[in-house]
């Protein structure tokens, strides 16, 4: 676990202080969902989940919902808010704590520009290790990270969606 977690600070600060955590409907999102045209018994993980403002969406699709989060304050909060999901306190610099290919989506909005970028790699390797053959990964952002490639790994198991700027890249 990241000591002097600088997240975890700014929610004991109040939740409602905290820009990302403010309620919005995602539109990219639901329209990303309705083309994947996932069943309703999908296993979905919000990585960086925060309060569960996006797992609550997902989980009106019929989803079952996994969200992980540094913050122990956002992980109540998320489990306050959807009470059928799972979520966990972790660290995503780390091993997620999933078995390999248990998910049939793995969404992360806004987090991937905050992780260092010598952990970037490792995340992605974790999101292909946990996402199931055929599954996708979502990634909403404000800008390309530096470190991300687009190009197709070479132990493709699924496929990103990637929004930035309001225009999808897959790969």
């Amino acid at each position: 676990m990241i000591k002097n977690n600088i997240f975890e600070e700014m929610y004991k600060r109040g939740y409602n202080k905290v820009p990302w955590a403010q309620f919005r409907i995602d539109n990219e999102l639901i329209i990303i969902i309705q083309s994947l045209k996932l069943p309703p018994s999908a296993k979905v993980l919000d990585l960086g989940c925060g309060i569960g403002n996006n797992s609550l969406l997902l989980n009106r699709f019929g989803f079952k919902i996994f969200g992980v989060d540094i913050s122990q304050k956002a992980i109540s909060l998320a489990r306050k808010l959807v009470k059928t999901g799972t979520f966990k306190v972790g660290d995503v610099g780390q091993k997620l704590p999933y078995e390999n290919a248990y998910f049939d989506l793995v969404i992360d909005i806004g987090l991937f520009h905050c992780i260092p970028r010598n952990k970037r790699m490792f995340l992605k390797n974790e999101i292909f290790r946990v996402l199931k053959p055929g599954g996708f990964y979502y990634m909403n952002q404000h800008l390309l990270p530096p470190g991300l490639s687009l190009q197709k790994p070479k132990h493709k198991k699924g496929r990103f969606i990637i929004w930035f700027f309001n225009k999808i890249q897959c790969t």
